[in-house]
């Protein structure tokens, strides 16, 4: 090989190799994970007053109703996962639970419920509905049953 052609070969080899590394770079930068967020409620597609239930790292199916910056879960979701002890009386408008030792009730849209006839108050209402769905304060749920949410 001729002294002339070395130095072509050696720049065409640099050439080669800034090609490669100028793609790699491009290719590591599309696939590497970024600093953005995605807006969550675009992504779950929610409704102003709807919020997302993940129970146990599961999203579950039904959505909780806010209202009034207060979180509230439907009877189903409450009687079949969380605690079977509420009753909703669907003719006369009134939720039930029983303890051993105390009945709790409490009126449709009621800031008030009744611990063996003595009134309570909270700054909320217990039990409201949204079209045919009966829906309980978390809080209220949670007052009454192990469990935790945020």
């Amino acid at each position: 090989m001729s002294k002339g052609k070395r130095p072509e070969i050696l720049g065409t080899i640099i050439a080669f190799i800034i090609i490669l590394v100028v793609i790699g770079a491009a290719v590591v930068k599309k696939y590497m994970p970024s600093k953005e967020v995605m807006d969550l409620t675009e992504y779950y597609k929610l409704d102003k007053d709807e919020v997302l239930i993940i129970m146990q790292d599961k999203i579950y199916d039904q959505k909780a109703l806010l209202k009034n910056g207060k979180v509230y879960l439907d009877y189903n979701t409450v009687t079949d996962m969380l605690n079977k002890r509420f009753y909703w009386d669907d003719n006369e408008k009134i939720l039930s639970y029983t303890t051993p030792s105390e009945v709790i009730r409490t009126d449709l849209d009621s800031n008030f419920y009744y611990v063996n006839g003595e009134k309570e108050k909270t700054d909320y209402p217990v039990v409201t509905m949204k079209g045919n769905t009966v829906y309980i304060a978390a809080k209220f749920v949670k007052q009454y049953s192990d469990m935790r949410y945020k």
